[in-house]
């Protein structure tokens, strides 16, 4: 015979950390961003340039133009002396690719001001200081 101790809780789970947390905050940014700044929110955009593929059509879209490294957010408004703003979403712990260093860096030397943001909070404040720039 088998006793269950039915006071004794179950042992829980590990929590697993949530999926697509980048997607999660790139959403939750541009939410934010269309109602906080909609004149910024017409020429700020996600190039869809991630993600997995079905070889062909990884194979098509490079002809196409997709180009690796590509930053995870591209604001074409211009503040002070930068052409724009690129960004970059990191969950915490992940660190930028070779080829996103290379993006960076590039659009650095163009007159981009670049960042990298690690939370919603982090891009909200990032983008909110840039446009403060005269």
């Amino acid at each position: 015979m088998i006793m269950l101790n039915l006071l004794t809780p179950a042992p829980k789970k590990p929590r697993k950390k949530p999926r697509r947390q980048e997607a999660q905050h790139q959403r939750a940014f541009f939410q934010w961003l269309r109602y906080q700044y909609p004149q910024v929110r017409k020429v700020t955009f996600h190039p869809a340039n991630g993600g997995s593929r079905h070889a062909l059509e990884a194979k098509l879209l490079k002809a196409e133009g997709v180009t690796p490294g590509v930053s995870d957010i591209i604001c074409l408004y211009p503040r002070a002396s930068y052409h724009g703003l690129v960004a970059e979403f990191k969950t915490k712990g992940n660190k930028l690719t070779e080829s996103q260093q290379e993006f960076l860096t590039s659009c650095q030397e163009l007159g981009y001001q670049t960042m990298v943001w690690y939370s919603v909070d982090e891009a909200k404040k990032g983008l909110t200081d840039y446009l403060k720039l005269n």
